[in-house]
């Protein structure tokens, strides 16, 4: 048992390591993007693994919103100027929203149920029109007769 344990979390800690790159290699098409800033794609990993760790040691900041791309603005101002790491920051952040905004609409494509809709019938005919509940037979309780009561002075209110 304890095998297997080890063996699934070195599997999942190489996999975490091999996105953590992947993700710093995909900062470093954007950082490409923005004119005045020239980095190495492994400096670019660093920036963005660091960036990420200041955000999420951020307390009382959910998400680490404004504090990551501030740290990635300043960590990249060293190779360029600030305006250019502002705007990477920046963009790389909307980059992240809109991946993740379409992770989440593949996750929930298969949970989609389209409406149902009514029958042409019911939806064409008029409110005088529509076909009335069937009634269901009731208990010759005090309750069922008070119900029947209730339901006979609902359908002569219609």
């Amino acid at each position: 048992m304890e095998r297997t344990q080890t063996k699934l979390t070195l599997q999942t800690t190489f996999a975490y390591v091999g996105l953590c790159i992947f993700n710093g290699f995909l900062l470093w098409l954007v950082i490409t993007a923005v004119p005045n800033l020239s980095v190495q794609p492994l400096v670019a990993v660093g920036i963005g693994g660091a960036a990420w760790l200041v955000g999420f040691w951020a307390l009382g900041v959910p998400g680490g919103i404004g504090v990551r791309e501030g740290a990635l603005a300043v960590m990249l101002a060293a190779f360029g100027d600030l305006d250019s790491g502002i705007a990477v920051a920046v963009l790389w952040r909307g980059v992240q929203v809109f991946v993740e905004l379409i992770s989440l609409c593949l996750v929930a494509l298969p949970f989609y149920q389209p409406r149902k809709t009514l029958p042409d019938e019911a939806t064409t005919a008029s409110k005088d029109k529509l076909p009335l509940p069937e009634l269901i037979p009731l208990a010759q309780s005090p309750l069922g007769q008070r119900r029947r009561f209730h339901r006979f002075r609902l359908l002569n209110m219609l």
